[in-house]
């Protein structure tokens, strides 16, 4: 009985035995498996996270070069269309939102000084109208006055000697209008005529030697003088300027201006279903309508403008 026993306490403790060491190895089994998936994940992770890297660091360099490209695009930029990029308006402190920055009637690309400062001519000009000795006063900032000298010279029959859109032209022709609406007498045609004709008439010989020259009408108000064509630019910008329409007449060797006018009175040209009458502007005098003798029955082209 007791030697039964024993072998029963043998095989208990055999089997505990047995099963402590499969526990033991089954549990080392396992962890090592935990550790090999472990591994394998960690390395599958970092290939993930390389090409995650890879794909940010391309399209960190996109965008870079995208925002290099857009702020080289908005540098070399010219929204005012005045031959100024974005890039050289800053550096002359002018705006890329207007072509004239200092509002004188030059191009920002022409000025001298684009941003201001360039200095004003002032001028008087006395004249007769009405029986009234009048003397106005205007200021023509000097660059417009150079922008407009430094512009190479086209034939006289060219109409862009015609300037009425020169915002200086458009507060001259205010003036006027305004000196008319006090002593006009009721006809802005002719106040415009007599404030033209008390300019002096100066051959282009005389004044720079040459036989032809034409001036633009700011030269000849700053000057104060001009032939046949430099005042006929000058009255055609005025009465455009006004909103009056107008036309160059070309004579041989002279050149006139003529004014659409329902109720004026004398010589005409019936031209685009409209009457232009013929506009003097040399000299004193000269109503509307009338022609110097030498030029009576000549013949005359209308330029449009």
């Amino acid at each position: 009985m007791e030697t039964g026993n024993r072998i029963i306490l043998w095989i208990i403790a055999a089997s505990l035995t047995l099963a402590v060491f499969s526990i033991i190895a089954y549990a080392n089994y396992d962890h090592s498996k935990e550790l090999k998936y472990e591994k394998a994940y960690v390395a599958f992770v970092k290939i993930m996270q390389i090409d995650l890297d890879k794909q940010f660091d391309e399209n960190l360099r996109i965008k870079q070069e995208y925002i290099q490209s857009l702020n080289y695009s908005i540098s070399k930029a010219d929204e005012d269309k005045d031959g100024l990029t974005y890039e050289q308006e800053l550096a002359f402190g002018t705006s890329d939102l207007t072509p004239d920055s200092d509002l004188d009637g030059v191009p920002d690309n022409y000025d001298a000084h684009a941003s201001g400062g360039g200095g004003t001519h002032t001028l008087d000009v006395t004249w007769f109208h009405n029986g009234y000795n009048i003397t106005s006063q205007f200021g023509i900032p000097l660059d417009t006055y150079l922008w407009y000298k430094g512009i190479p010279r086209k034939p006289p029959t060219d109409p862009m000697y015609v300037t009425y859109n020169d915002w200086t032209i458009k507060s001259i022709a205010q003036d006027i209008e305004e000196i008319d609406g006090v002593i006009g007498g009721g006809c802005l045609y002719c106040t415009v005529v007599d404030f033209v004709q008390s300019m002096l008439y100066e051959y282009d010989i005389d004044y720079i030697g040459l036989d032809e020259y034409p001036k633009f009408a700011i030269e000849t108000i700053v000057d104060g003088k001009g032939d046949c064509e430099d005042t006929s630019y000058l009255l055609a910008s005025l009465y455009k300027a006004l909103g009056v329409d107008a036309v160059l007449v070309l004579l041989p060797g002279h050149m006139a201006t003529a004014v659409a006018c329902d109720d004026c009175s004398g010589v005409y040209f019936e031209h685009n279903g409209k009457n232009y009458f013929y506009v003097e502007t040399t000299g004193g005098g000269w109503s509307i309508g009338t022609v110097p003798e030498q030029f009576k029955d000549k013949p005359a082209a209308l330029i449009d403008i």
